[in-house]
């Protein structure tokens, strides 16, 4: 038991390391190019936040634990609405760009009902994680790119004259090293976590599905914490809640798409009894907090509210199993 639990915490800690790398290595190199902070919140951020849920995914499904890696893309996904959000507007109250109304959250919303929908059968086929992962992650990609505001940083405000690009080009590739070093520490921390989980499941005759939805979705939510946390102190509300929201987009798509494209998952039918339906909760809600707001302002009522939901989220996630 010991030994497993310092397996989990050690694993955290590297993932924790990987990501921080990743997300600061990411967001250099894209803002270096001019891209909008929503586009970078909820594109490289996002992504680079859920690349710990990516490898825990396929490692547990290659493994067999199928519920270790199912269960960690519901938990991470409640994690970030109602631990991370929630926590980020306690910190510093948010003002939200009105794009995530009109695309983002829809998005997410489409998503989660896609996956509500693959899994009803039991099992998430290959085909369709390929249409999650090609059609769906590919084409938001795509529209959000060609939605994103232009922000030429590369112009300078004197003249309006193209800089020159050595300097750019050299920090590019120097983040593009650390870029490497990071997605290397997720990966090697993502083993370590999987191997301590199963571990502790075992011996406290846990299941895989409940670990993953609390324990290993926790931790590899950590990096989506901390970015936001960082993000709403510093008043980046931007990048904060796009962050989030992309995870979540990412972890639905490209997370179990990717992963049911390599091998088939399989979805346990007493899921629908609370874990999906959380699941859905946690992108419906979304809606409401953002829209019926004339400034769009998650407060720090709604996000007392957020994290109480996440507690009773957790008491009967662990009554459950």
């Amino acid at each position: 038991m010991a030994l497993d639990s310092l397996f989990v915490v050690i694993g955290l800690t590297v993932l924790l390391t990987g990501a921080r790398l990743v997300v600061r290595s990411a967001l250099l190199i894209a803002t270096s190019f001019g891209m909008s902070r929503v586009l970078v919140g909820s594109t490289i951020v996002a992504f680079g936040t859920s690349a710990p849920e990516l490898v825990i995914s396929m490692t547990a499904s290659l493994g067999d634990s199928d519920g270790l890696g199912v269960g960690n893309v519901i938990g991470s996904n409640v994690a970030n609405v109602a631990l991370v959000l929630g926590m980020a507007a306690v910190v510093s109250p948010m003002v939200v760009d009105r794009r995530l109304l009109r695309w983002e959250i829809p998005v997410l919303f489409a998503a989660t009902v896609a996956v509500l929908l693959a899994g009803t059968d039991g099992e998430l086929a290959r085909w369709e994680g390929l249409m999650l992962f090609v059609v769906g992650l590919g084409g938001f990609v795509i529209v959000s790119f060609l939605l994103a505001p232009e922000s030429p940083v590369l112009i300078s405000e004197e003249d309006k004259t193209p800089k020159t690009l050595s300097p750019y080009l050299d920090k590019t590739l120097t983040n593009g090293c650390l870029l490497i070093v990071g997605l290397a520490c997720l990966a090697l921390g993502a083993a370590v976590v999987v191997q301590g989980a199963t571990g502790v499941a075992e011996r406290l005759g846990l299941s895989d599905l409940a670990i993953g939805v609390t324990v290993v979705a926790v931790g590899t939510s950590l990096p989506e914490i901390a970015t936001t946390v960082i993000a709403a102190l510093r008043r980046e509300h931007e990048i904060a809640i796009a962050s989030a929201v992309g995870s979540n987009i990412f972890n639905l798509l490209g997370v179990l798409g990717l992963t049911a494209l390599v091998a088939p998952l399989n979805f346990d039918q007493s899921l629908y009894q609370f874990e999906m339906i959380a699941l859905g909760l946690s992108s419906l809600v979304l809606f409401p907090i953002v829209a019926l707001h004339t400034r769009s302002l998650v407060d720090r009522r709604e996000g007392l509210l957020l994290l109480s939901a996440y507690v009773i989220f957790l008491g009967l996630i662990l009554d459950r199993a």
